[in-house]
């Protein structure tokens, strides 16, 4: 696997707006975030070998350490699973599935769409690339349009990276990405 390009993690993005070309502006995007993708895909990576050492350890019944388990209930937090409802096993097993990788593409695509290559209003103010939403008043940004009794924000982000990172986890444990989750594993075996 080449080298990691180094990325800032406190970057903000560049003003693709004061870029006329059209094609241009969407490879710069492109190229632009391309290293926050890997980035976040090689962290990813990691934690999932560290996930399946420790599957290892499960199947050949070697206990875990206090500060093995003690990491794997902090990435279950982190992965949304409630560790008093599975056995070690079971609660490895659903981690596998979710602490994974996404396609380069179809995190580019996504940004694109959602931020119009980097344009819109809330990629601009607060670094959110995927138009995901927060629900405590001062998370993010209120929409202009928002209907009246809705209490969501778009969420402000600290930095590109931190957009990123957010919409791999959301992806990673949200109910409503399960089967792409399932379809992503099936492709593994």
């Amino acid at each position: 696997m080449p080298a990691l390009a180094v990325i800032d993690p406190i970057a903000i993005l560049p003003d693709f707006g004061a870029i006329s070309n059209i094609d241009v502006k969407k490879q710069q995007f492109f190229d632009y975030l391309e290293d926050y993708v890997d980035s976040e895909n090689q962290r990813l990576i990691n934690l999932r070998e560290d996930l399946l050492s420790l599957a290892d350890m499960s199947q050949n019944d070697v206990a875990f350490s206090q500060r093995e388990t003690r990491w794997l209930l902090k990435v279950a937090e982190t992965y949304e699973l409630d560790s008093a409802n599975f056995s070690d096993v079971e609660l490895l097993e659903e981690l596998v599935l979710r602490v994974d990788v996404l396609p380069p593409s179809l995190v580019l695509a996504q940004a694109a769409n959602e931020s119009a290559w980097g344009t819109s209003r809330f990629a601009l103010e607060g670094n959110n690339l995927f138009g995901q939403w927060c629900f405590e008043e001062g998370c993010g940004i209120v929409p202009r349009r928002r209907s009246r009794g809705a209490t969501h924000e778009v969420k402000r982000f600290d930095s590109v990276a931190g957009s990123i990172s957010a919409y791999f986890n959301n992806i990673n444990t949200n109910q409503s990405y399960k089967y792409l989750r399932e379809l992503r594993a099936d492709m593994r075996e």
